[in-house]
């Protein structure tokens, strides 16, 4: 695996094929750690990744839940930290078992996590300049 992804894309209709790029790329990695301002398209990414994942349950954003689960061929985890007071929520909630499940994590906010990382991930960055938008992945 080449050690960094860097796509760009304009149109909503593109994001299947970056999602497609990324799965392609990241071969065996399962937990995807997403950074980016809000709006940028955190959330519309990780429902295409699902697509592409097959998984069946409707993909939404776990904002006051903290944790989703999709079920489908893959078993998909959908994490957004964005009101995560303290890192111990995530503990309480099984985080720990949940991301060394083997199966695939994607982390919104991520950033808010400190101690809890996990001892590899992909680290997806997300930007946007006018309508264009800019994806940088490495694998940590």
């Amino acid at each position: 695996m080449n050690s960094e992804l860097q796509l760009e894309w304009l149109k909503p209709q593109a994001l299947r094929e970056v999602a497609k790029s990324i799965l392609h790329w990241s071969q065996d990695n399962k937990v995807f750690l997403f950074f980016g301002s809000m709006g940028v398209g955190k959330t519309a990414l990780i429902k295409e990744l699902c697509l592409q994942l097959h998984t069946t349950d409707q993909v939404t954003s776990p904002s006051f839940s903290v944790m989703q689960v999709y079920a489908g061929i893959n078993e998909v985890y959908h994490w957004d930290l964005y009101r995560l007071h303290h890192e111990s929520e995530l503990l309480d909630l099984g985080w720990t078992d949940y991301i060394l499940s083997g199966r695939y994590n994607f982390v919104e906010w991520s950033e808010r996590l400190q101690a809890l990382l996990p001892e590899q991930y992909i680290k997806i960055n997300l930007s946007q300049l006018g309508e264009m938008r800019y994806l940088r992945a490495v694998c940590v």
